[in-house]
């Protein structure tokens, strides 16, 4: 949602669920790759030819952050913002970091929380950053079956009410 908020011309969505794939074109993405079916490295050279620029992981598996620091063109970007544990380690290519790539770690966006919430919420309420997309909300009764949605990949965001 962002990328496409911010007009980046290729938006590449990439996850092993269908639906949150169909979500991801729904959203913005102009091209989606399912790691099943193909080389998500190789394939994002097709569409990019010269790599990404930027790159999100949100997953916290070490193989996605290699793979995103693979798909990056000269000076790309991967910001990592996924929720590995410390001491997780990833596998990295110190040539690739020679042609001034970069892997960074996001925590809440790098802002200001009381400038860049309130910006988000205009955006949502002009109909420009739809996050309620990405929600499902459970009752918590329903605790149980919202971590299994959500570790099953059905989910992205589930929100317990009480």
């Amino acid at each position: 949602m962002a990328a496409k908020l911010l007009d980046c011309g290729e938006i590449i969505a990439v996850d092993v669920q269908e639906n949150r794939l169909k979500l991801a074109k729904m959203l913005g993405a102009t091209h989606t790759i399912n790691p099943k079916d193909v080389d998500v490295e190789e394939r994002i050279l097709e569409i990019t030819k010269t790599g990404v620029n930027y790159a999100v992981d949100s997953s916290g598996f070490p193989e996605v952050v290699t793979q995103a620091l693979n798909s990056l063109s000269q000076s790309g970007t991967v910001a990592t913002v996924g929720g590995a544990s410390l001491g997780t380690m990833a596998k990295v290519d110190m040539g690739k970091l020679l042609f001034e790539r970069t892997i960074t770690g996001v925590i809440e966006g790098n802002t200001i929380p009381q400038l860049f919430i309130p910006k988000l919420i205009h955006l949502f309420k002009i109909g420009k950053f739809p996050f309620d997309k990405l929600i499902q909300f459970y009752h918590f009764d329903e605790i149980n079956s919202a971590v299994h949605d959500m570790e099953s990949g059905k989910v992205i965001k589930p929100v317990i009410r009480f």
